[in-house]
């Protein structure tokens, strides 16, 4: 209840409007949000982290402009619905393109949020659009390849997973819980050792790049929480302590022997890649790994007692990728 954390988030929602998301009023896309590095594209993905942001304050503040912002962004979602649930809109191009980062995770996830804001079904039906359409990406080996129909990337992994098993909580349709388990146990079979995932590997299982994305991975360890969730399945919980257990290593603290750590701004921050790639400390990533650990601790603690005992004198090894009952 700290007022002054509620005003720099909509001072952050603010800044975002005004400097990255499209609001003109003779635009057919106003609403979306640019990307950094090809601003003259609007990405799905962005916009629908912008819409869930703006619902937030709304109903936070119950100030309408949050709401009007939502909504815009919202539209900009149906469109790209209508234009074969494209990824984003290019304006050198002048039309949707389908092809790119074909994330669908927080686009679900944006749109049942406007229907149980305005309480109106359609939202909804939209949502479960683009979850039947994520169902038609799904390969036979349970990954989504969500870059170009060919590579999958850990940046758009969690929110599928997440997104899949908030429609059947929902909707109580079978197929999306199962498509999630499909793909959480995808990660659970292709856990490296020290508990993190390959950044990007296509659709014949060939790493691309022999890189992690250290923040991505405790993102995915709350998907699989949430997989625990409705199974009881052991190989998702222990997936995700080992997820976490990676997680703390990558964090430079005094004795990490990391680089940098005579900057002040470097020391207890968390590595953007895996083995290092250049001077990156993301706060977009530092956010994952904080987030994973709360997360975590308020599942383990809601679990009950005696499974809380069970889980906690457990002894996890590396052997069989976590894999159990």
């Amino acid at each position: 209840q700290d007022e002054m954390l509620l005003e720099k988030a909509e001072r952050c929602a603010n800044w975002l409007e005004t400097h990255f998301v499209e609001n003109h009023p003779m635009s057919f896309v106003s609403g979306g949000v640019r990307d950094t590095y090809k601003p003259r594209q609007l990405w799905t993905k962005y916009t629908a982290d912008y819409l869930v942001q703006n619902l937030a304050l709304y109903m936070r503040t119950q100030k309408e402009v949050y709401f009007r912002r939502a909504q815009a962004s919202g539209k900009f979602l149906l469109q790209a619905q209508y234009h074969d649930f494209a990824c984003k809109y290019d304006h050198d191009l002048e039309e949707w393109v389908r092809r790119g980062w074909q994330s669908f995770g927080r686009v679900v996830v944006a749109l049942m949020a406007m229907g149980e804001v305005t309480n109106e079904q359609q939202w909804l039906d939209w949502a479960t659009d683009w979850a039947d359409y994520a169902l038609t990406l799904q390969w036979g080996d349970g990954g989504f390849y969500l870059i170009n129909d060919t590579y999958y990337n850990s940046d758009v992994a969690a929110d599928e997973i997440r997104a899949l098993i908030q429609m059947y909580r929902v909707t109580k349709r079978d197929k999306y819980l199962k498509a999630a388990l499909h793909f959480a146990d995808w990660h659970v079979e292709r856990q490296r050792e020290d508990g993190a995932w390959w950044l990007s590997v296509d659709r014949h299982g060939i790493t691309v790049n022999d890189y992690v994305g250290p923040g991505d991975v405790p993102n995915i360890a709350i998907a699989l929480l949430m997989a625990h969730q409705e199974t009881g399945r052991a190989r998702y919980f222990n997936a995700a302590v080992r997820a976490l257990q990676y997680s703390l290593t990558k964090q430079a603290t005094p004795d990490s022997g990391a680089p940098y750590l005579d900057d002040p701004n470097v020391l207890w921050g968390f590595w953007s890649w895996d083995p290092y790639y250049d001077y990156t400390l993301s706060a977009d990533q530092s956010t994952h790994h904080v987030r994973g650990y709360w997360f975590f601790l308020d599942y383990f603690f809601s679990l009950p007692e005696d499974v809380q005992k069970q889980r906690a004198s457990q002894r996890l090894t590396w052997e069989g990728k976590g894999a159990g009952a």
